[in-house]
This record gives structure tokens, sequence and C-alpha cells, in this order.
């Protein structure tokens, strides 16, 4: 698997992460989201170093995960090579919503950008839900 997306699989541990600690959530993590997702020309020492904050946003948010004893596996990163075990229909939904989330715009809400992660990284979405969450990003 490349740096590149690694990197996208830990985003989606971490929107995974914000998922009811929204109250935890603070400007520079849609920040460094943004960042990330819009960095695919770094070299391996900055996409690493993007690794790295990425983990630490996480921590912040959910750090008894980190050393919990029966971990749930909730806010894992995402193994984004699951892709190609996914029926071509959903992979194809997938790759359009991350396409979508590297393109937005600033304005795109920050709920639009953990949803579109959480759902590439969700097993069992249909299509159609997928489609409907690639058209709330805008």
């Amino acid at each position: 698997m490349d740096l590149y997306n690694k990197l996208v699989g830990e985003l989606i541990g971490l929107a995974r992460a914000t998922d009811g600690n929204e109250h935890l959530i603070t400007p520079d993590v849609a920040k460094l989201i943004r960042h990330c997702l819009e960095t695919d020309q770094l070299d391996e020492n900055g996409i690493s170093h993007l690794i790295e904050q990425v983990i630490a946003a996480k921590k912040a948010i959910v750090p008894d995960c980190f050393y919990c004893a029966n971990p749930c596996g909730r806010t894992n990163s995402y193994d984004m090579d699951a892709l190609k075990d996914e029926p071509e229909l959903i992979q194809k939904s997938k790759k359009d919503i991350l396409e979508k989330l590297r393109t937005c715009h600033e304005s795109t809400s920050e709920r639009s950008l953990y949803r579109g992660l959480i759902s590439v990284g969700l097993d069992g979405a249909t299509s159609d839900f997928l489609i409907r969450i690639a058209e709330e990003i805008h």
C-alpha cells in the first residue's frame, strides 16, 4: 500500500473517532483533514509527517481507544486495500467520494467531510447510500 493510501486510511479512522465526539473536534481537525486530502504530491517524509499528525489528532479525540484492553475497532484506520474486495459499483462510488473530497471547496461543510470519509470505510454500504453521500459533497 502506498503512503498516500495509508494517510487516507488514517483520515477515515480519524473521521470515525469524531462520531459521537463532536464536542472534542477543534477547527484544526477539519483544517488537517482538508490539508491531507489535498496533498497527494508530497514526498514520503511529508506524507509520513501528516500520518503522525492525524494519529495525534485521533489520540486527542479518543485517547482511551489507544489503551483499551478490549478494543472495538470503531476508530481503527481503514485499510484502503479492502476496496479491491468490494463489488465494482461500490468501489467506484467510494472512489468518487474520495475524489470529491480531494477537490471540494473550502465551503464544504465539516459534516460532509466526516460523513464522506466515514462512508468510504463502511462495510456493507449500498451504492444508493454512497451516491447520496457523494451528492452532499460540494
